[in-house]
């Protein structure tokens, strides 16, 4: 399989900032319904304050939250060990990152990682740890995982089950990851169409769900095979991420957060702003649907596709330097595709 340097820094880079403006677009309105979003902004286009009710009341506008800084310590992991995660590795990174950063202090680190690293911290393996919780945490950190296995998704769906263990340890959890990797190490193939994205995706939910534990939960393929049928029966992107909301759901659970995320995927085209801000308006966990799905998008479409302007405000804003990330990220996934073809 050949790919381009340029391609994997493309896709690289596109994938980091559909986090980033995802997750700061979506912030301010994070766990709001779409008529309070629709009541407070009108739509939201572009980054706004949390109204004062809000916990994120206290954070910029354009500030991003755990999804972009979680996905970030995903890459710096990915970067320095140039081979597959274990859930060992991830389990000793994360608690030497929550020590040093006092990420347990930070009012929007998800309730589910926050236990398991109190967990972890305690001595509970790294296996053991993540339990059985099935909220959208492990899927949100996920993407990274998709560009160093570019062009192979069931390598990125093992590698995103394992590495989802220490904090979400249930199959759907695990189920979600996988989807959201998979789907993206498609995205970066040449040639690639939002139809073989989603086909990877629901091979990657398939995967990931036989490394987790059991828990009664609904199926991460099923729903996205529900999501995406929705999008693509209502020809109106609007109207398409109203209908999601409603059937499918955009909560914090994996089974939500993940299909939604592929609906809002297909219902904007892939095309990585009307993406994000479908996921936006739509509601529930917005910064997380939002960033999954702008990840998703920005690997298929690259860094060109973006606006440049909120880019560049998003990286000031918050100290970031996407592009120099993105080329240590696509140089790790060279490597690993000189090692495996």
């Amino acid at each position: 399989m050949h790919i381009s340097w340029k391609r994997l820094l493309e896709a690289a880079w596109g994938c980091l900032a559909g986090v980033a403006l995802g997750d700061a677009m979506g912030m301010p309105v994070e766990m709001l319904p779409p008529d309070e979003i629709r009541g407070l902004y009108g739509r939201v286009r572009g980054f706004v304050r949390a109204p004062d009710f809000h916990p994120h009341h206290i954070l910029e506008p354009g500030t991003v939250t755990d999804d972009a800084e979680q996905t970030l310590f995903v890459v710096k992991l990915l970067v320095e060990k140039r081979a597959p995660l274990s859930a060992e590795d991830f389990a000793s990174a994360l608690v030497e990152w929550a020590k040093r950063d006092n990420l347990l202090e930070k009012h929007y680190f998800g309730p589910s990682t926050r236990q398991a690293v109190q967990k972890l911290m305690e001595g509970v393996p790294a296996r053991e740890a993540g339990g059985l919780n099935t909220t959208c945490g492990a899927a949100m950190r996920a993407s990274p995982v998709g560009i160093v296995n570019a062009c192979r998704p069931e390598m990125a769906a093992e590698e995103a089950a394992e590495i989802s263990l220490p904090t979400h340890g249930s199959r759907v959890a695990t189920s979600a990851a996988s989807a959201v990797a998979a789907a993206v190490a498609e995205a970066v193939r040449s040639g690639s169409t939002i139809d073989s994205i989603v086909e990877a995706a629901v091979l990657g939910a398939t995967l990931g769900f036989s490394k987790g534990k059991p828990v009664a939960a609904p199926s991460v393929a099923k729903r996205i095979k529900l999501a995406v049928d929705l999008a693509r029966r209502v020809s109106d992107p609007e109207k398409a991420a109203e209908e999601i909301y409603d059937v499918v759901g955009t909560g914090i659970e994996s089974a939500e957060a993940v299909p939604a995320a592929f609906g809002m995927l297909v219902a904007g085209k892939g095309r990585p702003m009307r993406v994000i801000e479908l996921a936006v308006n739509a509601g529930g966990d917005t910064d997380t649907v939002a960033s999954i799905a702008g990840a998703i998008a920005g690997a298929w479409r690259g860094i060109s596709a973006f606006n440049a302007k909120m880019l560049e405000e998003v990286e000031a804003k918050n100290r970031l330097d996407l592009r120099n990330i993105a080329e240590s990220l696509a140089r790790a996934a060279l490597s690993r595709l000189k090692r495996f073809f």
